[in-house]
């Protein structure tokens, strides 16, 4: 059987008209490029506004917020870097921690989806994870908990962000960039650590610039494992990164980058809920199979081009490829029964994942004056094929039972046969473009817009049915940021998204919905920068909505459903000060509103509720004291509010505060940290899945010892 059916974001403007769009935005870029006569020698464009210290980070860029190199201050949006020396000053020990650093986040480890994150009110796949600035395919996916060694820095993008990145990203972004190569000085790390629950952590690297003229390296590698305090919950992770970069002259620069990663999990899907809470019988048990599987390996490769053309000019090409087998067998969900006292266990799911993609992505940024006025551009075009192939043992049927206190895991169970299922192959063209015209007194426009061309061959391989799915998104955003005086910045921004129902890469043919599921967001914001840089702060509001968004059936998981909207209102505020030479404070808190509206089932409203897993209050209080030249003494700690458990809110997860400390003691080039964790260990619900039924308990008390060395 052979369907074709063509999806547009505006179905009454043809896709022409959207391209005419796009191709003015590369004609305006080129506008000027003709003028520009000056061939001073420039190996990369500067990035404006440098300063001396930066508490939070403003003076740097990140590509996940723009691609024209402009500073987090010159942009009308919300975004923080955490670079290496920051997670290793925090204590960050995998990428969950790294996110949460940032401020605004929350995250959870459920294993169908192992790296899940909250923020803004959205959660999943409306916040987007990128590898390098790449995008793979969904987080829920491809993501995966992990050691952060390999990372140079994690990026983070709060709110809309498909004009950068593509379909979705309705919330935000994060981007994980791996370390490079240093062309001028040779260096290496080590790090050694062990910790409560048979935690062990063992990572090195190393690099510089080698014997050959112009071409220097990076190497790292980590082991992460732990033993983990649920039963049967202990997980390996191991990662391996290498870089070469080559500087043929002082314009043009090759680099070439790749990783390899590989995990085996033994997967904690949850402890069931008993009459709204957890009981003391269930806590430390896991009601998954003794045999239970979740593991993954991966390959990245990447090629990047970097020629600085002219001094206003610079294009950058890269060659990207993604390569991961991934496997799950488990049973995944437990109720209680209370007549007969016993946890049922139901779902078995096996699946496992083969993708394979491939792409190149070519820009350029260019300098020019327009109308007089000072105007940068970027522009560019993304092409990319994925292919996935994905086998398992749909519709997941299966049933036992097993003690509460004392449950005998036994071994993998299913009713229904474990085949191949569906193979799909994404076909991606995008063109994109960014600008940012300074109009004088302070006052800056930056706006961009991208427009993408998706076509998605799915094939049914039970059925032997195959669709052919095709999507026009178009967004953009449109910004102002206005420098005032006493070192104040405010910013304004409004803009769009729009992704496909559900995924466009595990697409099974006959899922429900034909219309493009669409976002806006407005966001407003105030910066300064005071006291001689040693008070910094940020406040930004906003307001976010995604219409004709996708819920799963309940009826029948394998479909989706498209409801009315999801919109959140709030306000997020971050402070970083040094009133003392010897004192550091740093702060973030969010308050927010997030609700359904137009949601409706057969039986219920779910108009006003919150969506699970999304706290509508958060904060997070650090301070350091520099108590001698090499003791650093810390204390830190975290809320997360009240969350619901599922769209019709009968199932509260309660809020937690979390407390911790740190010493650190240096000594020459190497630093020895004791750190302890949750020290009031307090029982705490990191993430609630299955409809609430099952919460996934966070870690307890714990104490770690690292050593770290730089040379």
């Amino acid at each position: 059987m052979n369907t074709e059916r063509a999806r547009n974001a505006n179905p009454r403007r043809s896709s022409g008209d959207v391209l005419t769009a796009a191709s003015l935005v590369l004609a305006l870029s080129l506008t000027g490029i003709a003028a520009a006569g000056d061939h001073t020698t420039l190996r990369v464009l500067e990035v404006e506004g440098a300063g001396a210290t930066d508490e939070l980070g403003l003076d740097q860029p990140a590509s996940t917020a723009s691609r024209l190199g402009l500073p987090l201050e010159d942009l009308p949006a919300s975004a923080t870097v955490i670079d290496a020396d920051t997670q290793r000053a925090r204590g960050v020990r995998n990428t969950r921690e790294a996110v949460e650093a940032a401020g605004g986040f929350t995250g959870g480890e459920p294993p169908g989806a192992p790296a899940s994150f909250s923020s803004r009110g959205f959660t999943g796949n409306d916040i987007t994870i990128l590898y390098d600035g790449v995008r793979v395919a969904v987080p829920s996916m491809f993501a995966r908990p992990g050691s952060n060694w390999l990372y140079d820095r994690v990026e983070v993008l709060r709110g809309p962000a498909s004009v950068l990145h593509g379909e979705g990203a309705v919330a935000g972004a994060i981007n994980f960039v791996p370390r490079r190569p240093d062309p001028e000085q040779s260096s290496g790390d080590l790090l050694l650590g062990a910790g409560s629950f048979g935690e062990t952590r063992v990572a090195a690297g190393a690099g510089g610039p080698t014997e050959v003229d112009g071409l220097s390296y990076r190497v790292d590698a980590s082991r992460l494992t732990r033993d983990g305090e649920i039963d049967r919950s202990g997980a390996r992770y191991e990662s391996l990164g290498g870089s070469l970069r080559f500087d043929a002259s002082e314009r043009l620069r090759f680099t070439l980058s790749g990783e390899v990663q590989r995990d085996d999990i033994e997967p904690y899907f949850g402890t069931p809920v008993i009459d709204g809470g957890i009981d003391e019988r269930t806590v430390g048990n896991n009601y998954n199979v003794a045999d239970a599987e979740m593991d993954m390996e991966g390959y990245w490769l990447r090629f990047d081009t970097d020629f600085a053309a002219t001094d206003r000019l610079q294009v950058r090409n890269r060659v990207y490829a993604h390569t991961g087998e991934r496997n799950w067998k488990n049973v995944e969900a437990y109720n209680y029964d209370p007549d007969e006292d016993v946890i049922r266990r139901s779902v078995p799911i096996q699946i496992t994942h083969d993708q394979t993609l491939f792409g190149n992505r070519l820009e350029a940024i260019h300098d020019h004056t327009l109308l007089g006025l000072p105007h940068r551009v970027s522009v560019g075009l993304d092409v990319s094929r994925n292919r996935f192939e994905h086998s398992n043992n749909s519709p997941y049927q299966g049933e036992d039972t097993v003690d509460v206190d004392n449950p005998d895991p036994g071994l993998y169970f299913s009713d229904t046969p474990f085949e191949p299922g569906v193979r799909t192959t994404n076909h991606r063209y995008a063109v994109f473009g960014e600008n940012r015209l300074r109009l004088g007194g302070g006052l800056s426009l930056v706006g961009g817009l991208r427009h993408e061309l998706i076509r998605l061959d799915g094939e049914d391989l039970r059925e032997d049915e195959r669709t052919t799915e095709r999507y026009r998104p178009t967004t953009g955003r449109i910004g102002a940021v206005w420098e005032l005086p006493a070192g104040v910045t405010t910013y304004a921004q409004y803009a769009t998204g729009a992704k496909p129902t559900g995924s466009t890469v595990t697409f099974s043919p006959g899922s429900e919905g034909d219309r493009l599921e669409r976002s806006r967001g407005v966001e407003l914001g105030l910066r300064q920068r005071a006291w001689d840089d040693r008070l910094q702060w940020t406040i930004a509001v906003y307001d976010i909505a995604k219409r004709n968004l996708s819920v799963r059936d309940p009826d029948d998981r394998d479909l989706e459903r498209q409801i009315g909207r999801q919109e959140s209102r709030g306000v997020e505020l971050e402070v970083a000060v040094r009133p003392w030479r010897d004192w550091r404070f740093q702060a973030d808190g969010t308050l927010l509103n997030a609700e359904f509206a137009d949601y409706a089932t057969e039986d219920d409203r779910y108009d006003g509720n919150t969506p699970p897993n999304v706290p509508e209050r958060l904060a997070n209080l650090r301070a350091e004291w520099f108590a001698t030249d090499r003791l650093t003494l810390e204390a830190n700690t975290r809320y997360v509010g009240p969350r619901q458990g599922n769209d019709a809110n009968t199932v509260d997860v309660p809020s937690y505060t979390l407390f911790g400390a740190a010493a650190t003691w240096q000594f020459r080039s190497a630093e020895v940290t004791l750190r302890g964790r949750n020290l009031t260990d307090e029982q705490h619900v990191s993430w609630s899945s299955f409809g609430g039924s099952q919460w996934l308990l966070g870690e307890s008390r714990s104490v770690d010892l690292t050593l770290s060395t730089h040379f």
